[in-house]
């Protein structure tokens, strides 16, 4: 089963920097959230993966092992992703030597440059886990729309580690996750349309062709998008 994390992070320099996360089930129902603030604000990048790494920590407590993690920061998702994939090796620098720690420096490096000190050590933290735990982590880049709950987390933190049951969750951020899950059902919906459309045309070309052990595939397929649909 895939569990689904948000986060985004917040910099304000000189006043606040710090994350927010909510994991959920494949279903879009809330496992747990956190939301953390610190009054040494470093970086946005820095907050970031410093939230990716605490949502790994966290999944990994709670035994959940495929983790999906939306991010509405095109360039931390592209980092964290080539982070990961060099944890078995690297193919690009596997023949230079003290480039690698976990993970490769090289890479990283490339990516974060001046912050390279300081977002390393926790990207080797997320290696470690995947290594140890057998995590298989996949960011993808999501639009800021989609990602209101982490956005809301991350920019109301307190100063502290605060973890969030369900049951604690703020109105407002209830709110937020009840339109995330009927934009969920909506979007799912519609793609299922789509799909039903395409095994409609497909079935239409097995009877021609006479193929009707392909023909009763398809006509199984429409029946449970179907079904799904009008629950």
């Amino acid at each position: 089963m895939d569990y689904f994390v948000s986060i985004d992070g917040y910099f304000r320099a000189g006043r606040k920097g710090g994350y927010g996360f909510i994991i959920r089930d494949n279903v879009g129902k809330p496992i747990v959230a956190s939301a953390v603030a610190s009054t040494e604000a470093v970086s946005f990048l820095y907050h970031l993966v410093e939230g990716i790494t605490r949502a790994v920590e966290l999944a990994v407590e709670f035994s959940l092992r495929d983790i999906r993690l939306f991010c509405n920061a095109k360039h931390v998702v592209r980092l964290v992703n080539r982070a990961v994939q060099t944890v078995s090796g690297c193919r690009l620098h596997c023949n230079l030597k003290n480039h690698f720690d976990v993970i490769c420096k090289i890479c990283v490096k490339k990516r974060v440059k001046e912050e390279y000190g300081l977002v390393f050590p926790l990207l080797k933290r997320i290696g470690q886990l995947q290594d140890e735990f057998h995590t298989q982590l996949q960011t993808v880049k999501v639009s800021k729309e989609r990602n209101k709950a982490a956005d809301y987390l991350a920019k109301n933190a307190a100063p502290g580690t605060e973890v969030l049951h369900p049951c604690n969750f703020p109105d407002e951020l209830k709110e937020i996750l009840c339109t995330d899950y009927v934009s969920g059902v909506e979007l799912f919906r519609m793609t299922s349309v789509v799909v039903v459309i395409l095994v409609l045309k497909k079935m239409v070309q097995c009877f021609h062709l006479n193929s009707y052990g392909n023909l009763f595939s398809c006509f199984r397929v429409v029946f449970f998008l179907y079904a799904v649909m009008i629950l």
